[in-house]
């Protein structure tokens, strides 16, 4: 733990997310104990902060002979820091022994689905494997996938960051600083970095709601950063944003039918029509419309991420901002989501900026890509380029640190 007399100090909102999950190994290992069961440890964690963590724990482990079971959805976790695997599925052991031999020659389909649906490390193949195709016992070398196709250099741009600066108060080192981006229409932009690598301070920029000190930002060809009502008018009726986590993003005491509903009518859609449109959005993410009569608390995780979707995309956005949309989600949803989003941008010609600390996430779904560090660009070009040869010590860093994609 870094400045441990800061941290004994801090209330938890003081602390970074792995700051925190290191207080909380402190707290596990207080009594000394035989055993230390880590659940999902790792989950939402920057790659870079995931690995550092699992190290430590491997370090503790073997410092104070622990036994250690490690509970996780990530299979790439499994393949690196587990001795033996037991693969649960509906409250039952369907698979267990060596680590190696369960990962290179899975009998149960949900096995196999598990390790199947990760993101490849070559190509740009869609729709990716799910998890019903292996467990409905179809045969997945059936299904017809075609490459995601970059969006051409001639395109018009659709957002334009030039040299952003922003330091927030009390702060001596800038949040950002000479930041520039280039998104074109119907294209797909993936920005990483670890944590306070300045992703968010960008976006909310982008979004309206913070200026900046110097710099210009240009939204389907209006400079947004005069922070008038209309400039954020303007915003609100281009740019569309999927968070990260859909259970804090949907208020849990609201039907989803009402829930879309206000938004469709906020932005001019008749009352007497807004719950056919509502409808509709529902039926675009893969949702049926009985949905429209639940509360969030009755779908699952994937299903309320493509909720939140539906609920961006009623404005009609030309822009998709996704934060971090996948970064808590299994393997298997996070494929089904990453199918959705490639379903949508073709269908609606929606521009895609999607924001990770996956860099294997990226370079499947995104044209270009640029990593930011300390809130400056270190490195930027096209997604293959920076996955298979990075320049930077940041870039190779995260893509040593790994996202759960396979060979």
């Amino acid at each position: 733990m870094p400045d441990i007399s800061r941290a004994i100090r801090a209330f938890p909102h003081e602390l970074s997310g792995g700051q925190k999950q290191r207080v909380l190994i402190a707290m596990a290992l207080a009594n000394d104990p035989d055993i230390l069961l880590a659940d999902e440890p790792t989950t939402a964690l920057d790659s870079t902060l995931r690995a550092d963590l699992l190290a430590l724990l491997r370090h503790l482990q073997q410092q104070r002979g622990l036994a250690m079971v490690l509970v996780t959805h990530d299979m790439d976790v499994v393949e690196k820091h587990a001795d033996r695997v037991a693969v649960l599925y509906h409250g039952e052991v369907v698979e267990q022994g060596a680590t190696s031999n369960v990962l290179s020659k899975p009998c149960h389909p949900y096995t196999k689905g598990l390790l199947d649906c990760r993101i490849p490390r070559t190509g740009r193949p869609t729709p990716l494997p799910i998890m019903g195709t292996y467990l409905n016992v179809e045969d997945p070398h059936t299904v017809l996938t075609k490459e995601i196709q970059s969006t051409p250099e001639s395109t018009p741009l659709l957002l334009s960051v030039r040299r952003a600066t922003k330091t927030y108060p009390g702060q001596k080192k800038p949040a950002i600083q000479d930041v520039s981006l280039d998104l074109s229409e119907g294209g797909s932009l993936g920005i990483v970095g670890g944590s306070g690598c300045g992703k968010t301070t960008l976006i909310r920029a982008i979004l309206g709601l913070h200026s900046l000190d110097s710099g210009t930002i240009e939204l389907a060809g209006r400079d947004i950063q005069e922070g008038r009502d209309s400039d954020l008018r303007h915003i609100r009726n281009h740019a569309g944003l999927v968070f990260q986590d859909p259970r804090a993003a949907l208020n849990p005491a609201k039907r989803i039918g009402t829930a879309l509903k206000e938004v469709l009518i906020q932005w001019g859609t008749h009352p007497d029509a807004a719950q056919d449109e509502a409808i509709q959005l529902l039926n675009a993410v893969g949702l049926k419309a009985d949905a429209m009569d639940n509360r969030p608390g009755s779908f699952s995780g994937g299903q309320r991420q493509r909720i939140v979707i539906a609920r961006a995309l009623a404005a009609k956005p030309k822009l998709l901002i996704c934060d971090e949309a996948v970064a808590a989600l299994d393997v298997s949803v996070q494929a089904q989501v990453l199918n959705l989003l490639v379903k949508l941008q073709s269908e609606r010609n929606l521009a895609l900026l999607f924001i990770s600390h996956d860099l294997g996430v990226v370079r499947y779904l995104c044209d270009h890509t640029i990593v930011m560090d300390a809130g400056k660009v270190v490195e930027s070009a096209d997604s293959e380029s920076i996955w298979s040869s990075p320049q930077h010590a940041v870039t190779r860093r995260l893509q040593t640190a790994g996202g759960g994609s396979i060979d």
